[in-house]
């Protein structure tokens, strides 16, 4: 299965989406990695699961109201805005002329 090979993969794909330059395009990763998850609800819903740990490393503020010293603007909302697009995949499903061969 295609989906065994790349969910091994997927700590670092999620990673490298977090973390690229800002100068670099980060489209195309993201636009893979939603692909996939249209395809593979195991897929989305680890994907869900290290976008909502890396949200809470890198929210403004802790669970207690006090500021968050690793707070990442940046990272932080790419996480976020990952987070929605991977649930908006998931609820509206697979578009028939992105499927994985």
């Amino acid at each position: 299965d295609v989906f065994d090979g790349i969910e091994f993969y997927l700590p670092q794909l999620a990673h490298m989406i977090i973390h690229l330059e800002v100068s670099w395009d980060d489209a195309i990763l993201e636009r893979f990695a939603l692909i996939v998850a249209q395809q593979s609800l195991h897929f989305a819903l680890q994907l869900n699961w290290i976008l909502r740990g890396a949200i809470e490393d890198y929210q403004p503020e802790n669970a207690d109201g006090t500021a968050n010293d690793r707070y990442e603007p940046l990272f932080y909302g790419r996480c976020v805005k990952l987070l929605s697009n991977v649930e908006r995949c998931v609820v509206y499903g697979t578009p028939q002329t992105h499927e994985l061969q």
